[in-house]
């Protein structure tokens, strides 16, 4: 091998090392930013919860500071309820402008293009349901009731009565003073 031969492997080996070097540093000295997509940890009320009071807090977790913005009524949903949503300090908050129905599963929906603040979105589409308890007792107390009869008749005793569909029903009684005796018996069979 000649001298001017032996230079060349010697300078070829010289940059084939130094170009391993570089590509072994990894090569890019821009900084990654990043790219973990954000995930869901909690949901208020829990996958699969049966008796959720209608006035009850629904909200979902995130694993990272989410970009407010991206949470809005149309990416995070309530199916059958109308409502606004807010978020702070990684949660996002559905408040419905009624209460739920009593009795009735919801699915609840965060949609996958919600991103975290460096842009990285959900990779999928999360879902929840949850199934409310009846209304409860959330109306008034009940009051006496004017009659319009001129008699002097006193409307008493009034009871209200809701079903789980919120239908009510008011009953009282209703007298004039007047007493009359009642008797009530079942008839004797022989």
């Amino acid at each position: 091998m000649t001298q001017h031969s032996r230079q060349k492997l010697y300078q070829t080996l010289l940059q084939l090392s130094i170009a391993v070097s570089v590509l072994s540093c990894g090569g890019d000295s821009a900084v990654k930013g990043d790219t973990t997509p954000p995930t869901v940890l909690t949901t208020t009320p829990a996958n699969g919860a049966a008796n959720v009071p209608v006035d009850g807090a629904i909200a979902v977790t995130f694993s990272e500071v989410m970009r407010a913005a991206t949470l809005t009524s149309a990416t995070f949903t309530v199916e059958g309820a109308v409502g606004a949503v807010s978020y702070s300090n990684g949660s996002a908050a559905f408040t419905p402008t009624a209460d739920l129905l009593p009795n009735t599963t919801y699915t609840a929906a965060v949609d996958g293009s919600v991103t975290d603040t460096s842009g990285n979105a959900l990779t999928t589409r999360y879902t929840w349901q949850f199934t409310t308890g009846t209304a409860g007792k959330r109306w008034g107390t009940a009051a006496l009731l004017e009659t319009d009869d001129g008699v002097g008749a006193v409307a008493s005793v009034p009871q209200i009565v809701v079903d789980n569909s919120g239908n009510g029903l008011a009953v009282w009684q209703q007298s004039d003073g007047t007493r009359t005796p009642q008797r009530y018996g079942q008839p004797l069979y022989g």
